[in-house]
């Protein structure tokens, strides 16, 4: 099974980085009802820190493009995962077989979506902080949490290339794998060889491009809210638990692109292309949200 971890498991809001390593290791305990059914997980993470990241890095005058943010906080966070599960696999009397792949995506330098930036990454920020970046020329949108965050272009992947290892660990006998952290670093090949681009891969279109190259069963993407809402941050707004293709699809264009969007059209491509189901639900119980009694599941 193939589960997306949204950025805000390893770092949620107002949190300060040390939060993480107690994160991971709730995280990890609640994955342990899915391998106790016995599934074999592949965990695609997002990055939540990353712009944090950015920023202290430019605030101590290095020059760290996206690319290289995405590297450093996949191993960052890799390795904490896969620590963390390793724990929770050995606890139940399995093999000590987790491990971490830093991984990197290509996708194509003629996407328009590298030119439109919709992707929400790092911390909330406050009105103040917000306006600092506008600023700058920095893009930045309201996240319905309750505060400002900043916006990146995310193009779609087209290939993970570290794919064939992240297959060959499953054949040789790993339980959990860690891969594609925070979308995979996203390069592009130049005549120089392959390039850094700067931009963030969403990670729930880099779980669905594995979970169908893989032959995932089912495809988890696992959040900080209960699922998929009509009307999402407004009055009245109604959690929708089961949806048909034809349902998802159109709901698509009332969804924010760069987060609930991207979940929910993740998950279509991944039901289109296999016929098997997909679920978007609270990270706190991914066995209900598996077997349909929380969160929205798709469906044939």
């Amino acid at each position: 099974m193939v589960v997306g971890l949204g950025g805000h498991a390893l770092l949620a809001p107002g949190e300060g980085l040390e939060a993480q390593r107690r994160r991971a290791a709730e995280t990890a305990r609640r994955l342990a009802p899915l391998l106790e059914r016995g599934y074999r997980l592949l965990l695609v993470h997002g990055n939540g820190p990353q712009a944090l990241l950015l920023e202290l890095a430019q605030r101590g005058g290095v020059e760290m493009g996206l690319d290289e943010v995405v590297a450093a906080t996949q191993g960052w966070l890799g390795y904490l995962l896969a620590t963390a599960v390793g724990d929770v696999v050995e606890g139940l009397g399995l093999p000590r077989r987790a491990v971490a792949v830093v991984t990197t995506v290509m996708v194509d330098p003629g996407d328009p979506m590298l030119s439109r930036p919709v992707k929400q990454v790092g911390p909330l920020l406050s009105a103040g902080e917000a306006e600092e970046l506008r600023r700058r020329g920095v893009a930045v949108a309201w996240d319905p949490r309750g505060g400002w965050r900043r916006l990146v272009p995310s193009p779609r992947p087209r290939l993970v290339v570290e794919e064939w290892a992240v297959r060959s660990l499953f054949e040789s006998g790993a339980l959990v794998v860690v891969a594609g952290g925070g979308g995979g670093v996203a390069v592009t090949t130049k005549a120089a060889g392959t390039v850094g681009v700067e931009a963030v891969v969403d990670k729930d279109f880099t779980a669905s491009l594995l979970a169908r190259s893989l032959g995932a069963e089912a495809l988890l993407l696992l959040t900080d809210v209960e699922g998929v809402y009509e009307g999402y941050g407004r009055p009245g707004a109604r959690l929708l638990r089961r949806l048909s293709l034809d349902q998802a699809r159109r709901l698509l264009p009332t969804l924010p692109q760069g987060s609930m969007g991207a979940k929910l059209a993740a998950a279509v491509e991944f039901v289109e292309a296999t016929g098997r189901p997909a679920a978007i639900g609270p990270l706190e119980a991914p066995l209900d949200v598996l077997e349909g009694r929380r969160g929205t599941r798709v469906e044939p």
